[in-house]
């Protein structure tokens, strides 16, 4: 008995009027997502709430992303041109399968600095889409914007953390360098 594959993300078709930011609005849910998982991961609290706390952000950046989406639909219907760049389009989603493969394969044992890297990776991109967005759309500009802020705040605090795993993986090699050069632990393990 075989199993079909599970199909990842539904996506609009890149040729229909506000599909890039419809699109794009997958991309941003599943990087909160991969957000709220890092918390869960993160075995130290401090960090661990400020994860929960990014995760925090970028769903409130949802609700502004789908106002921005409802201004772009209602310049439409009022019978403003739409522009429709497919490029782009087919851009968020190449992303939004990337992310998704991301998801499914990131897990307790991926270390935290990883975590941090895939993130601030994903918020630049985040943040080319939203400047390209902010081009073709010059309804929506002023929400981008605020949107493109949030990101620049999210990848500030990234920084923050990237820098406090990595001041923790100095003491845990020092530490390590330390029992190495001990006499007793090098009688116990023979090196």
């Amino acid at each position: 008995m075989s199993t079909s594959p599970k199909e990842p993300i539904r996506l609009a078709p890149t040729n229909q009027p506000g599909a890039n930011l419809y699109n794009s609005y997958h991309f941003l849910a599943q990087l909160s997502g991969l957000y709220a998982q890092a918390a869960q991961n993160d075995p130290d609290q401090v960090a661990a709430g400020v994860w929960r706390e990014l995760s925090d952000k970028a769903i409130g950046d949802l609700g502004e992303l789908y106002l921005a989406w409802e201004i772009e639909l209602a310049t439409q219907r009022a019978g403003g041109n739409a522009v429709i760049n497919v490029r782009l389009g087919q851009s968020v989603s190449r992303a939004c399968f990337r992310l998704n493969i991301i998801v499914e394969r990131l897990s307790i044992w991926t270390p935290m600095m990883r975590w941090v890297r895939i993130m601030q990776l994903g918020e630049r991109r985040w943040q080319r889409f939203l400047v390209a967005f902010a081009e073709d759309s010059k309804v929506a500009a002023g929400k981008l914007g605020e949107l493109r802020q949030g990101s620049l705040n999210r990848l500030s605090r990234l920084t923050g953390l990237n820098e406090c795993y990595r001041k923790d993986e100095e003491r845990a090699a020092a530490g390590f360098s330390i029992m190495e050069q001990d006499e007793f632990f090098r009688k116990k393990t023979g090196t």
